[in-house]
């Protein structure tokens, strides 16, 4: 789906958020007209919506404070000149997600994702930097966006 679709899209995905469940249906007529693809498009986005809502982000995905061992970050580290971690709340294959608060003029929470130690291949790399770049291109309030990026001191983003 290019930039522009994309952005149809999600047109249409906030108009359907905002409206009552009664006014759904009308709207998709009317912003989708006869084009069947556009429709289907916006129904699978917005079938997932429904699926990742907001209450999946109250339970980390690993117990906070648990000792998984081979953490990439403990608390307190300092992450850029900004960021400082408060605790794991998520581990998966690519890499660690860290609960962080930002130092300095003013409060911020945010998550930092990291690539784990070993993964740090070219194609993993790329694949992060990837998924960084789409991310940045997002706005939606169900998708995290990204604040900033960078690289760790070893050289993992």
């Amino acid at each position: 789906m290019n930039a522009e679709r994309w952005q149809r899209v999600q047109e249409i995905l906030e108009l359907l958020n905002e409206a009552e469940p009664s006014k759904r249906e009308g709207i998709l007529e009317r912003e989708c007209g006869d084009d069947a693809t556009l429709r289907a498009e916006v129904l699978r986005f917005d079938a997932l919506q429904g699926d990742v809502g907001a209450a999946f982000l109250e339970q980390p995905v690993v117990a906070t404070g648990s000792s998984q061992g081979n953490e990439d970050l403990v608390k307190g580290a300092v992450v850029g000149e900004r960021w400082r971690v408060i605790e794991p709340i998520g581990r998966g294959g690519m890499g660690s997600v860290y609960r962080a608060e930002r130092t300095g003029d003013y409060e911020q929470l945010a998550a930092i994702k990291v690539v784990h130690r070993g993964m740090d291949t070219r194609q993993v790399v790329g694949r992060f930097e990837n998924e960084r770049q789409i991310l940045a291109t997002l706005e939606h309030r169900s998708i995290a966006r990204v604040l900033d990026g960078g690289t760790l001191a070893d050289g993992r983003p």
